[in-house]
């Protein structure tokens, strides 16, 4: 691979040199030259040529007023199919752990870090989903999108689209609208198309978005794809007409319109989608069986060029029957889907035309270096040069997608006096010291995590070789950034 300046990198080891502390697949666009911020608008690049008037965005799938000037509909180009990906080697290691975001001991907070805010964050961010796109890291919680960035040499956390509700007492949803007038109730894991869009779907409002131009805070819109939204009918296996939102947002709804019909963005409906994953510009969603409470299905939306919304939706695979669903992931042009079924860890490989499926491992708790009086957990999936990245008994590992044979890359296991439940750090571990990966500790509170729909995030950079974690302790979230993660060469 062939070396190149890693600014993003750079400004966390620099941020944390400044204070002090102990030193020791990816669902991405093509890469593009870097972006530089428009005087007072950090992390944000201006449209058009320079001096140029931004307009105010708006959303072409939305009916408009006559006098709303003409916009052109952003949808992605076909990039064309997708690489093959590299094959396997027999080998994948990483190098260093360090915590950069929250500490998972500092009390969660009703209050979000403030927009820009330097990593570490205070009050900590509710770190959830993550996605590695071009110059910077896409994140999520519960009720924001937001973006790591490198700005003037250290790591910053920019508000993307959304705003903390967790004060309001009614929280609202609504897209349709510029980034910093939208509302999201739920967001789960972020994917990002060819033309650097972001989509991801708010699971608590059975909706996916697609958020345009998010490096731009003039020109950021929030789309509705499919699901809840402003446009739907009714559909002859429904017995009441759907709730559309309002030009306001929706307010004080949980999971409106649950359901999983097939259909073009008006008919369509999801139930409590939770992770994305995209192959040439079609989008892949794991979601919940309406009529199964142990099933999950995968769909597939294409998007429509006159509308920018949902061309199509399509039910691709179900799976019956499963413990947890936390795992989806692209990787050349198939896609794989982290189960637990019957106290077993399960990826599988499907083919994302016709469902057809392929078990790439089927491994117990053993396997997975899991506590046999503990429940299997199986939780986030990234590729990772050739590999699929997934967690497992407070570990990560490798998978080959090949011969299904794990590599423990990262973490050291459960750390728990006793063998219980490990739920936070332990007194003595530095979280800011760069700790051997296989030496990093990797809490996870499953019981918090698993009420909000989300377990943990990976995401894979292969330009830096790094593998980014979210995760939750007992008392808060936090991020983990795992260098030296490669193949062996």
């Amino acid at each position: 691979m062939t070396a190149r300046p890693r600014p993003l990198a750079l400004a966390l080891s620099l941020a944390l040199a400044g204070v002090g502390l102990a030193a020791g697949c990816r669902d991405a666009p093509p890469k593009s030259s870097p972006r530089k911020s428009p005087a007072g608008t950090p992390g944000s690049t201006p449209g058009g040529s320079p001096g140029a008037t931004a307009k105010t965005p708006v959303d072409p799938g939305a009916a408009q007023d006559k006098a709303a000037p003409a916009v052109e509909i952003s949808v992605p180009p076909d990039p064309g199919p997708p690489p093959a990906p590299p094959a396997p080697t027999r080998s994948f290691t990483c190098a260093e752990a360090t915590v950069i975001g929250g500490d998972g001991r500092a009390p969660s907070s009703r209050e979000a870090p403030a927009d820009g805010a330097r990593l570490p964050e205070s009050p900590p961010f509710p770190w959830r989903g993550v996605s590695a796109g071009e110059d910077a890291l896409y994140v999520t919680s519960g009720y924001e999108l937001r973006r790591v960035v490198d700005a003037g040499g250290a790591p910053v956390l920019h508000r993307v689209a959304g705003e903390n509700q967790a004060q309001t007492g009614a929280v609202r949803f609504r897209a349709g609208v510029p980034c910093a007038e939208a509302r999201f109730s739920g967001l789960g894991k972020p994917a990002l198309l060819s033309d650097g869009s972001v989509v991801v779907p708010d699971i608590s409002s059975n909706a996916v978005v697609r958020v345009v131009h998010p490096d731009d805070a003039e020109r950021c819109y929030v789309h509705y794809v499919s699901g809840t939204s402003d446009d739907m009918a009714q559909r002859s296996d429904e017995n009441r007409p759907p709730k559309q939102i309002p030009a306001e947002g929706l307010v004080g709804t949980r999971f409106p319109n649950p359901g999983n019909g097939d259909g073009d963005y008006r008919q369509a409906r999801h139930n409590q989608p939770t992770l994305t994953a995209v192959i040439r510009d079609r989008i892949y969603v794991l979601e919940h069986d309406y009529q199964h409470r142990s099933g999950r299905l995968l769909r597939r939306i294409e998007l429509a060029p006159d509308s920018g919304r949902a061309r199509a939706v399509t039910t691709v695979a179900r799976f019956d029957d499963v413990d947890s669903a936390f795992g989806l992931s692209a990787l050349g042009p198939r896609v794989y889907v982290a189960v637990v079924e019957d106290d077993h860890g399960v990826v599988y490989e499907l083919d994302p035309d016709t469902g057809a499926r392929r078990e790439v491992i089927r491994g117990d708790k053993a396997a997975w270096s899991s506590p046999k009086h503990r429940p299997l957990l199986l939780a986030g999936l990234s590729p990772c040069g050739g590999f699929l990245c997934t967690w497992a008994g407070h570990r990560v590992f490798a998978v080959n997608p090949r011969s299904g044979a794990l590599i423990a890359i990262a973490g050291a296991g459960n750390k728990s006096e006793r063998g219980g439940d490990f739920t936070t750090f332990t007194s003595s571990y530095e979280l800011r010291a760069a700790t051997p990966a296989l030496a990093a500790e990797l809490p996870l509170h499953s019981g918090a995590a698993a009420t909000r729909g989300f377990l943990v995030g990976l995401a894979y950079d292969d330009d830096d070789d790094e593998l980014w974690l979210s995760a939750e302790t007992r008392r808060s979230p936090y991020l983990v950034r795992i260098t030296g993660c490669a193949p062996a060469r």
